[in-house]
């Protein structure tokens, strides 16, 4: 089992750019979907967590990590 050391330096663990990624990845999401509801539901997740800290949307993924893997 990974610790949380071990997974930080393999990448599964959320950095500062995990944020950044995740908003890159629901204007993705947005862009291939063809449902009007789904786009808008997706438009406004992404702006509501543009405008969170980083380090905010870090911790909350932290947790949800440790939750999950028991850590």
């Amino acid at each position: 089992m990974l610790t949380e050391r071990g997974r930080r330096a393999v990448g599964l663990w959320p950095s500062e750019r995990s944020a950044d990624q995740l908003v890159d990845l629901l204007r993705r999401a947005e862009d291939l979907t063809d449902d009007p509801d789904e786009r808008s539901r997706i438009r406004q997740a992404a702006a509501a967590l543009h405008g969170v800290s980083s380090d905010i949307i870090t911790d909350v993924g932290a947790a949800w990590v440790r939750s999950q893997t028991g850590l």
